[in-house]
């Protein structure tokens, strides 16, 4: 009976909170730009990504608070949560977001005319993109930086990514 209470709490580390129904609990497994794949009680369950509000990671506190703050459009507040993570992540999923709302916040202040510049902001998506091409948040990184590119007046560069963005 401990055993599988141990392996069910074990089960439900991640909340996906979806933008309808109720939220899911369990541990996100892999994912793609097009599907999150999470391993729950009940069997693995597929995920469009684009019906994901947002994914609280276990052990992420301060992650959910950048996340959140990002959300609410307070993206000083989620670069500075950011930079208070000084242990490394305990899983390579909590790296990828963290460099993903990293990059995210970093362009959106720049399109804001903030202290980052739009083409350091436009390096750090690029970075994003390269390094995670199947990361679920694949397309609107796509999408920033072909709006970053726009910014910048590099009109090619902005017409080529989104091209990739609606090819996908």
């Amino acid at each position: 009976l401990f055993a599988c209470a141990t392996e069910t709490l074990l089960a439900q580390s991640d909340s996906i909170t979806l933008v309808a129904g109720r939220p899911v609990r369990g541990t996100v497994k892999s994912f793609t730009p097009d599907n999150i794949v999470v391993s729950t009680s009940d069997g693995d369950k597929n995920i469009a990504p684009w019906g994901v509000r947002m994914i609280r990671f276990d052990g992420s506190n301060e992650l959910v608070r950048a996340k959140s703050a990002y959300a609410d459009g307070r993206y000083t507040a989620c670069l500075n949560e950011l930079q208070t993570l000084t242990d490394a992540p305990s899983r390579d999923l909590l790296t990828h977001e963290n460099d993903f709302y990293r990059a995210a916040a970093s362009a959106q202040l720049a399109m804001q005319g903030g202290k980052i510049s739009i083409d350091q902001a436009a390096r750090e998506m690029n970075a994003f993109i390269k390094k995670y091409p199947n990361s679920y948040h694949l397309y609107p990184a796509m999408d920033m930086f072909g709006a970053l590119a726009m910014a910048s007046g590099k009109f090619d560069a902005a017409t080529a990514q989104y091209a990739k963005t609606s090819a996908g």
